[in-house]
């Protein structure tokens, strides 16, 4: 009796831990103060070396696409589409940050777009192993974060 007591108590206590470290997201990257100002709360700047700055989604860590065939500030992927290239959705009262833009999908939620462009994750995609890129005749791309190009004076 005393060793199924102990057994269930230890399973209890890693099943408590194992669900408190999944509830928890991960970090988000540690950003400068100007850097926080230039993203939504869903979106991560993460420097990757000789790969630059890239975007990606937060808290999954994913990197960040867009779509060929939407307009500027409207998306086209929507229902089969959305669930194999998930839409980064914004909060219902999120408005523009920097370069962010909020717009809305058919469905009424609302996304984010960068540079006017809307953005989205894939399905298939592991965090360091971006799988899209050129996907669907060559209709997808990983969106590298590349500063504005100054205004000339």
């Amino acid at each position: 009796m005393t060793h199924i007591s102990r057994t269930a108590i230890l399973t209890g206590l890693l099943f408590a831990i194992c669900a408190s470290a999944l509830a928890q997201p991960p970090d988000r990257p540690k950003l400068t103060a100007a850097e926080k100002r230039q993203t939504p709360e869903e979106v991560a700047l993460v420097d990757e070396g000789d790969k630059g700055t890239v975007l990606r989604h937060f808290p999954s860590s994913l990197r960040l696409y867009t779509f060929d065939q939407d307009a500027p500030g409207r998306s086209n992927c929507n229902l089969g589409c959305a669930s194999r290239w998930p839409p980064v959705i914004a909060p219902a009262d999120a408005t523009d940050v920097e370069e962010f833009t909020v717009v809305t999908r058919d469905d009424g939620r609302k996304q984010w777009a960068f540079r006017n462009k809307p953005l989205y994750m894939r399905y298939h995609d592991a965090p360091n192993m971006p799988s899209g890129d050129g996907e669907e005749g060559g209709a997808w791309h990983v969106v590298p974060h590349t500063p504005p190009v100054p205004a000339a004076r």
